[in-house]
């Protein structure tokens, strides 16, 4: 899963016109290798909205929690030309192109991109979401 969530990192690193640079991802980080690896508090996700956070081998990635305890790592790599999107209220934007995509499945909802973000397994465990 992890290697999967690479893949969409590689293939879509840089803009292929050149013009735009991808953004840089923010947040917490996680502490270094992949299964079991922290990337937030629970606490620090939103009920409703999202966080920013770097994920194992810096792959960006915004968690959401839609309800209390229910926590899903969406891969924030835009799958049009690979910048980095951005929570935005009940949104994910991409601030490259201005492509839109859904917390509630990761689908597009305003293009230019086409296909849905990717997802990262995650757990909650005492407290902490981890990389599942």
């Amino acid at each position: 899963s992890l290697g999967a969530a690479a893949l969409v990192l590689a293939a879509c690193a840089a803009p292929a016109d050149g013009d735009d640079e991808p953004a840089a991802g923010g947040g917490a980080s996680a502490d270094g290798g992949g299964s079991g690896a922290v990337l937030a508090r629970l606490e620090d996700v939103p009920v409703g909205g999202a966080l920013s956070v770097d994920g194992p081998d810096d792959v960006p990635l915004v968690l959401v929690q839609p309800t209390a305890g229910t926590v899903v790592a969406y891969v924030a790599v835009c799958t049009h030309q690979g910048c980095t999107v951005v929570p935005d209220r009940d949104v994910l934007v991409c601030p490259c192109h201005a492509s839109v995509f859904s917390t509630e499945d990761g689908s597009v909802t305003t293009g230019p991109a086409e296909e849905p973000l990717g997802q990262l397994p995650v757990r909650v465990v005492d407290g902490e979401v981890l990389v599942a």
